[in-house]
């Protein structure tokens, strides 16, 4: 028996400590490496995760539609001023709490005046939910309308459209409360919504109105229900950022 169990001592040829080997006399082998061989190849397997981590995180955020003017906008290029800070760290703590918030789908409504940095939030939490491995989607309601519009154009079908902004992880909708939206176009997007909701998955809207309900002119009444009901509304009034800069 004693012979089934040998060892051997070996000197290992990268770090040059000993390390003890063992027979194994069914596969006629002797097994064992030295601790810094074994180490380096599990760090080897991390960087090679850590590696797809980013692929799929650099994919997805290339497939998130945010346009190329809000690259950079991040919470740390976000300009501070006082009657934005509330705004701001409900934000923040918003997309550092997101692997549990989107367990109950709440979702946030961001509304105020033009420029006031509404946009900015929105698309700051989508940067860091995306960081986190999430699939996040952007569009404006008018991208909406057109993605479903000319749908047949990109071979899908509008149910295909409205099916990839219903199933993302965090879907941001940007400016949703536009002038003359089309009876088809409501219903498209109570749609979007609507699966949004049942399927328990959040959404982060915009709007320029300065009322919640101003929702149920501009639109109507059941799209108001579901995102008053799913999302905290958030004022976010100060003077425009493009106005400031002239």
């Amino acid at each position: 028996m004693q012979e089934n169990w040998k060892t051997r001592n070996q000197i290992c040829s990268v770090c040059g400590n000993e390390y003890t080997q063992r027979y194994v006399p069914y596969i006629n082998l002797w097994c064992g490496e030295c601790d810094c061989v074994i180490n380096q190849r599990r760090a080897d397997e991390q960087k090679w995760h850590e590696a797809q981590r980013q692929r799929k995180i650099e994919r997805n955020i290339r497939n998130s539609n945010i346009p190329r003017l809000y690259t950079e906008s991040t919470f740390e290029t976000f300009e501070m001023r006082p009657e934005l800070k509330r705004a701001f760290d409900i934000s923040k703590k918003y997309a550092e709490l997101f692997p549990k918030l989107k367990e109950n789908g709440k979702g946030i409504l961001f509304i105020g005046n033009t420029g006031s940095g509404k946009t900015h939030l929105a698309i700051a939490i989508a940067h860091e939910v995306l960081k986190q491995g999430y699939i996040v989607k952007f569009a404006s309601l008018t991208n909406v309308i057109a993605q479903a519009n000319c749908a047949g154009d990109y071979g899908k079908t509008e149910a295909e459209t409205i099916m990839s902004l219903s199933k993302c992880s965090l879907l941001i909708l940007d400016d949703i409360c536009v002038t003359n939206v089309g009876d088809r176009w409501k219903r498209v997007l109570f749609t979007i919504i609507d699966n949004r909701v049942n399927d328990v998955k959040p959404t982060i809207f915009t709007s320029n109105i300065s009322n919640v309900e101003e929702i149920k002119t501009l639109l109507n009444e059941q799209i108001y229900d579901r995102i008053t009901g799913s999302c905290t509304t958030i004022n976010v009034t100060a003077e425009s950022y493009r106005r400031k800069k002239r």
